[in-house]
């Protein structure tokens, strides 16, 4: 009697399983959560996806020439180091380069390192302008700014 009893609460079971499954949307995430949302293990269930905080949303909306600290794009990041006036660029490939911060304005940041490469970092325009002596200037877009 408790066979019968345990079979059929899993056959139940297992039937309400495949039922669910069939009438997932085909464009959930593999945690289970529709678009824009995410699971959540604290709160067990699905909460809405909070990528980028609220306070870098208006660091980022707010940064100018005269307060930006960061500047990047999908191949290099330009970063300010605190408390000088220099600024280390860093490659995708890893390589290091130290800037020396020449001049700042409203919408730009001037930077020259020792072998005379030049780079202008222009939030207005959202272009980074790499100057070396003797070449064309070469242009990138920038990805992201933060101060």
């Amino acid at each position: 009697m408790n066979f019968k009893k345990i079979v059929t609460s899993s056959a139940i079971a297992l039937i309400g399983t495949c039922s669910t499954m069939a009438m997932m949307a085909p464009a959930q995430a593999a945690d289970g959560c529709s678009s824009g949302f995410r699971y959540s293990y604290r709160r067990d269930r699905c909460v809405a996806r909070t990528d980028v905080r609220p306070g870098l949303r208006a660091r980022r909306r707010n940064t100018n020439g005269q307060n930006v600290m960061y500047v990047s794009n999908s191949e290099r990041f330009f970063r300010a180091i605190p408390n000088s006036q220099f600024w280390l660029m860093k490659m995708r490939n890893g390589e290091k380069y130290i800037f020396r911060e020449m001049n700042r304005d409203q919408w730009s940041v001037y930077l020259q390192n020792e072998r005379g490469v030049q780079a202008q970092l222009d939030l207005h325009t959202r272009k980074i302008t790499y100057s070396i002596p003797g070449i064309e200037p070469l242009y990138f877009r920038i990805g992201s700014a933060y101060h």
